[in-house]
């Protein structure tokens, strides 16, 4: 559970401190940003794709988030209106 909870904080810290620019000469489809690395004020990485891509990324990062999250919290009521989770 904790491990979960690390990995989507870390997720969300990774997107909100990335800086996405264009480089120039490129075409109008490339995006390219840069994220700061984890533990260290100092270290940048750099990473370009095209929109599609960026959008693809972040549509799986999502998914892989809201599945680890049901998984962990799949709860079920019943005729007398309990809760059991699995």
């Amino acid at each position: 559970m904790k491990i979960i909870v690390a990995l989507g904080v870390a997720l969300l810290s990774v997107a909100a401190a990335s800086q996405t620019t264009t480089p120039r000469g490129a075409s109008e489809g490339l995006v390219c940003k840069t994220t700061g690395e984890t533990g260290s004020r100092l270290q940048r990485s750099r990473t370009c794709k095209s929109r599609a891509e960026w959008a693809d990324f972040q549509r799986d990062q999502r998914n892989t988030i809201d599945r680890a999250q049901t998984k962990q919290f799949n709860l079920t009521i019943d005729e007398k209106g309990k809760m059991h989770g699995r």
